[in-house]
């Protein structure tokens, strides 16, 4: 399943997952996530990558990644799902309820795909082609033994509800806004892309991230985005989300009320590769510190 299917997912299903309590079991011992530490404003920063889906074996992650939590007073995520007041019905009649006719191609891939899947077709012809891709990645992601009640954003999620103040970078609301913006052309490709890719794409981006391999996330999170010269979607979904996360994580870190110690957690795709959130922090004189063995190949952006 490529990046691109993988990321879209994590954005439009997010608004359809449950939090659940993890129960500790033991994660590989040689896990490396993105992971990351800086001090801005006299505040104490741990920025860690995720991957929106998961499985048992995850948890606990490594120590110092479960140290930082454990002692940072606060978390930071993109969007709190299950945050009080989120009116996720709202949010799809707004931006999740625009079906539209797909093009010959995608029409073809579809009809395939719910063949055997009349029930939960019939269910999302009525959602944008985004929400159909995302809808159908879960459903992907849970045949190969994946579930986003599992992933790493709802982990740290579960955790902090009730016992550490919780920040957004963006909310769910940015984020629905963002992906009913693209062009119907796009969202049908993510369509046919969440239905036709190969599971072994899936496994590859989880096995680059457990295994530290930054330069091998970027790249497949790079080459599922852009076609060619075309980093239309690449811009869209990592490029300047990543520099309104800076301006807004700079903002929360100079007001006096924001904790002396926060955990941020984000996608992982927004820590690697080209533009990333960490190089943006570096540019802008932030001396990020690496964990892991996440800043051998940053090309200075981080020690």
């Amino acid at each position: 399943m490529k990046a691109t299917s993988l990321r879209t997912g994590f954005i439009g299903a997010a608004a359809l997952w449950m939090l659940s309590a993890m129960a500790p079991l033991l994660a590989k011992e040689s896990d490396k996530p993105p992971f990351y530490e800086f001090s801005y404003q006299g505040k104490t920063v741990y920025l860690l990558g995720s991957i929106h889906v998961g499985r048992p074996d995850f948890y606990p992650m490594p120590k110092v990644v479960e140290s930082a939590f454990d002692s940072a007073e606060a978390l930071v995520v993109e969007a709190d799902i299950g945050a009080a007041g989120t009116d996720i019905q709202r949010l799809l009649m707004t931006y999740g309820v625009d079906a539209s006719t797909p093009d010959a191609q995608s029409a073809a891939v579809v009809e395939t795909y719910c063949s055997s899947r009349k029930p939960v077709c019939e269910a999302m012809a009525p959602l944008s082609p985004w929400i159909q891709a995302s809808q159908i990645t879960v459903l992907r992601f849970a045949e190969l033994g994946y579930q986003a009640e599992l992933g790493v954003d709802q982990h740290f999620l579960g955790r902090a509800r009730n016992s550490k103040a919780i920040f957004e970078l963006e909310g769910m609301e940015y984020q629905f806004k963002l992906m009913a913006s693209l062009d119907k052309s796009q969202q049908w490709a993510m369509v046919r892309e969440a239905i036709s890719a190969p599971g072994e794409d899936a496994d590859a981006l989880v096995d680059s991230w457990r295994g530290g391999n930054s330069d091998e996330l970027a790249a497949l999170m790079h080459d599922s985005m852009a076609e060619g010269d075309d980093t239309q979607l690449l811009k869209a979904l990592l490029w300047d989300r990543n520099h309104g996360m800076a301006d807004t994580l700079q903002s929360l870190l100079t007001r006096p009320e924001t904790p002396s110690s926060l955990m941020v957690v984000v996608g992982a795709g927004h820590l690697v590769g080209e533009q990333s959130l960490v190089s943006i922090l570096a540019q802008r004189g932030i001396r990020v510190k690496g964990h892991l063995g996440h800043c051998a190949a940053t090309q200075g952006i981080c020690q």
